[in-house]
């Protein structure tokens, strides 16, 4: 027996399969690079959400930093500003105790110039008696030594003082000095 030719319907029934199957392999070639490409996309998209979260690791920690120096600034500055705040209210209230002090050496001052006043009454009185002139000229020269005394001691207590304002001056000054240092790291930021 020979070989049976093909027919017209088997030569189109295998054309028509060789069509299928050329079909069937350019869907599964389109369909290998659409997978291909789809993990080229996936990979992408992984590496892009590591860099992200590696991105953001950095900012929060480069933040909590920042938090942490400025909490540690911001109780330097407080403890600072306790400590002169202790010495300015010790210094005012010795300066208190001066200006007390002062109070009564200007009723003794006062006082003085009221015998002093007393004093010259009594001249005027006894001037004609010099053993009396001469007690009450005994007396204004006692009560002008104890005025003395009375304005060198009111110029200790004004020199005390003077002192105690100028301590104050220089610890306002270092105060001063030291907000505007302070101050400074904020010129780095933007708002």
């Amino acid at each position: 027996m020979t070989e049976q030719e093909p027919t017209g319907d088997d030569a189109h029934t295998a054309q028509r399969l060789a069509s299928q199957t050329e079909e069937l392999c350019a869907v599964v070639h389109h369909f290998a690079q659409a997978m291909h490409d789809w993990r080229t996309a996936q990979e992408i998209t992984q590496a892009l959400s590591v860099r992200i979260g590696r991105r953001t690791t950095q900012i929060i920690r480069f933040t909590m930093v920042a938090l942490v120096a400025i909490s540690v600034i911001m109780g330097g500055l407080i403890l600072v500003l306790t400590t002169y705040m202790q010495n300015m209210s010790a210094q005012m209230t010795s300066m208190s105790v001066y200006m007390g002090t002062m109070q009564d050496r200007f009723v003794i001052v006062a006082a003085r110039m009221d015998t002093m006043n007393d004093t010259m009454s009594q001249i005027n009185e006894n001037i004609g008696i010099m053993p009396a002139l001469n007690a009450s000229v005994a007396r204004i020269s006692t009560n002008v030594e104890r005025m003395t005394t009375d304005v060198a001691l009111m110029r200790e207590n004004l020199t005390v003082m003077v002192n105690e304002i100028h301590t104050i001056k220089i610890d306002l000054s270092t105060m001063n000095v030291q907000m505007r240092q302070i101050s400074r790291p904020m010129d780095f930021f933007p708002f």
